[in-house]
């Protein structure tokens, strides 16, 4: 997904999530929300849009509250996320973008085992301003060839 503002507070990420928990509404997109393990809080989100089940693919999104940043808890999550789409969901691709100038994000993806491809030119409008994005992507055979030299 493109890179939007982060949200503030809880009920932006209700708000957000809200749409979503009827996914017949929107089809070609599963998303959930973050929580930490021991305080049931939800801090963030991430999910699939997008899903071409046709070709096997999907791009992934997320946004994690600042203050939890730096934590190691988005790749977690995202490993999750990864396994859901490749094991349950088929994908034989999972895709991403990140504003060119995200480069928390672009590590993010990288840690995972994204490869990046290349640069959208003026991919999407914002406030009346075009912006370059970054595409990254992995493959079912990378991931499970990273999985296999976890074991």
């Amino acid at each position: 997904m493109r890179d939007e503002e982060p949200l503030q507070t809880r009920e932006q990420a209700e708000e957000m999530l809200r749409p979503l928990q009827t996914p017949e509404k929107i089809p070609g997109f599963k998303w959930w929300g973050i929580e930490l393990r021991a305080e049931r809080q939800l801090i963030g989100t991430c999910g699939y849009c997008r899903w071409d089940k046709q070709h096997h693919r999907a791009e992934i999104g997320y946004d994690l509250w600042p203050d939890y940043w730096g934590q190691g808890l988005m790749p977690e999550a995202l490993q999750a996320l990864l396994r859901f789409g490749f094991e349950e969901m088929d994908l034989n691709r999972a895709e991403a973008t990140t504003h060119t100038e995200n480069e928390r994000s672009q590590r993010v993806l990288a840690k995972l085992g994204f490869q990046r491809e290349g640069i959208l030119r003026e991919y999407y409008c914002r406030d009346g301003i075009y912006n370059y994005q970054v595409q990254f992507s992995l493959l079912r055979s990378d991931w499970r060839a990273r999985m296999r030299g976890k074991e």
